[in-house]
């Protein structure tokens, strides 16, 4: 209307659109009263208002220009931490984010200000990640429970806990958050619920499913009704993990497909990442091989990101499995392989963990069953224990450990883990003639496979394909069985197409047969969803 407004009065308004998630709202306000003469107030509304709707580098532009003006102690600490984290998580200049907050504490009396920009320092070595340098930076903030920035550290710390394998720190350490978050609520944008991620994490590991999908969903429903977008693309993606290790694949293809779909909306291509590469597992655990494929064909193009706290997990996992989904074992053993790795020199032992079992089952190399063991020893938990005892089982082709470690799983609902280890029992059992308790475990692969939503785990689950083919024999049968031809073979293994044809000979010789149609009905008319058994050496 043209009327004469109090600028103050304007930027209040600005800061109140922002705090219910109207960006769009807040930056016309605030832009309207920079226009009436408002200072810095208004001016971070701006920035802030630019990086929620994905527009990172305008967000930055106009930080950037803020950083000259002549400010108090507050406002250059507030500066520095909302750059700080659009430098880090949304532009992948890292070191750059980390200089901007070394420049503010330098400048800076230390106190609430100090403690601000050391919890964004421990955030980004969180997601980095850097676990241990997160740790070490949050300790003084969490000595001090008053502190006015106690639930911000407390958040990044839970998560570099989940990290490094303290679960039961994680989870503890994300309710004492949570309640000293929850008494803001009315005065903090971020959500308490924000608080639950390190615990959802940490509860997974510890094979607490129902307890991780509480907290996942109480998370995502007040994102949904809060209307606040990133932190319902976090939940829906926390959800993807726990159906994902429940065993839950339709669930969790949904929820990853969401999750990428509000990230792409809102520019959060760190985030985007981590969800397609859920998409990808999920579908390659369900033995939908052009949706894995589609998924990594997103994910090439995105590129690599610093931020890499579930990349692991989740993006080096997936095109894992998506390789072996389409019988490329030796493939998805070298994916796996590089990501361990990575995952132990960066003290990432939650996710090494979960990778060295993969690897196991599916080279079953005694040198690996030894290596999770070490690993394991830094992460808490029964399922953890499991999947050490599981290795081990494998690597020593142990009937009655292989027995006893199904039930386990089985029991704490890990239903795709419990399925591939009641196969390989199974297998085991009835090679010792134990045909009674060889028929149990029959039993208890079809029943925990019922539970997993139509899941054909492409790197362990056998039943029927026989024992006497050997690992490269057997990969390159079932590659034939499902359509390749053997130049496709060839290229795919790296192999010569004689090499093929010799292998693929003995195992027809082997099998008793002497057409492929006759090699798919030997092998089960399985072959994609079964694998490679990692008892064959």
């Amino acid at each position: 209307a043209n009327v004469d407004v109090d600028p103050d009065l304007i930027t209040h308004a600005a800061r109140e659109a922002w705090m219910a998630s109207d960006f769009a709202l807040a930056e016309h306000l605030a832009v309207a009263a920079r226009a009436r003469g408002a200072g810095f107030e208004a001016g971070l509304i701006v920035g802030e208002s630019a990086m929620f709707v994905g527009e990172h580098e305008r967000a930055e532009a106009v930080m950037a220009e803020l950083a000259d003006m002549d400010l108090a102690g507050e406002e250059r600490a507030r500066l520095a931490n909302a750059r700080a984290f659009n430098l880090a998580q949304n532009l992948d200049r890292e070191s750059d984010a980390l200089a901007v907050i070394d420049e503010a504490l330098a400048v800076l009396d230390d106190g609430a200000t100090g403690d601000m920009l050391r919890g964004r320092a421990v955030a980004i070595h969180a997601l980095a990640p850097r676990p241990s340098r997160a740790v070490e930076l949050a300790a003084p903030v969490l000595a001090r429970p008053d502190s006015d920035e106690f639930h911000r550290v407390a958040y990044a710390s839970s998560i570099a806990l989940a990290t490094v394998g303290r679960l039961h720190d994680a989870v503890e350490l994300g309710a004492a958050g949570f309640a000293a978050h929850d008494r803001l609520r009315d005065v903090a944008r971020q959500l308490p619920e924000s608080q639950h991620v390190g615990p959802v994490l940490a509860l997974v590991a510890l094979g607490r499913f129902d307890a991780a999908s509480e907290l996942a969903t109480a998370g995502r429903d007040r994102s949904a009704a809060s209307f606040d977008a990133e932190s319902q693309a976090t939940f829906a993606l926390l959800d993807g993990v726990v159906a994902t290790a429940a065993g839950r694949v339709v669930d969790a293809a949904r929820a990853f497909r969401e999750a990428a779909a509000i990230n792409t909306d809102i520019g959060d291509h760190v985030a985007l990442r981590w969800s397609l590469g859920g998409v990808c597992l999920a579908a390659a655990m369900a033995g939908d091989r052009s949706g894995a494929a589609s998924a990594v064909s997103h994910l090439d193009a995105l590129g690599p990101s610093s931020v890499r706290l579930l990349d692991a997990m989740l993006v080096d996992r997936g095109r894992a499995w998506e390789r072996a989904a389409r019988g490329d074992v030796s493939g998805a053993a070298q994916v796996l392989r590089a990501a361990i790795d990575d995952a132990v020199a960066t003290e990432q032992h939650t996710a090494a963990v979960l990778l060295l079992h993969d690897l196991v089952c599916i080279d079953g190399r005694a040198d690996d069953a030894t290596r999770l063991a070490g690993v394991a020893r830094f992460v808490d938990g029964d399922l953890v224990a499991a999947r050490v005892a599981h290795a081990t089982a494998i690597a020593a082709r142990d009937a009655d450990m292989l027995e006893s470690v199904a039930g386990r799983f089985a029991g704490l609902g890990a239903n795709i883990e419990a399925a591939v280890a009641a196969s390989h029992a199974a297998r085991e059992l009835a090679a010792a003639g134990l045909d009674r308790r060889a028929r149990a475990m029959e039993a208890l692969t079809v029943t925990a496979l019922a539970a997993c939503q139509g899941a054909a785990p492409p790197l362990q689950v056998e039943r029927a394909a026989p024992a006497e083919l050997t690992r490269r024999e057997r990969e390159i049968a079932m590659l034939a069985a499902d359509g390749c031809t053997n130049r496709e073979i060839s290229e795919q293994l790296y192999l010569s197409v004689r090499t093929v044809e010799n292998h693929l000979q003995r195992a027809y010789e082997k099998l008793g047969v002497t057409s492929r149609a006759e090699l798919t009905r030997a092998l089960g008319g399985q072959a994609r969803a079964r694998g490679i058994s990692s008892t064959d050496r």
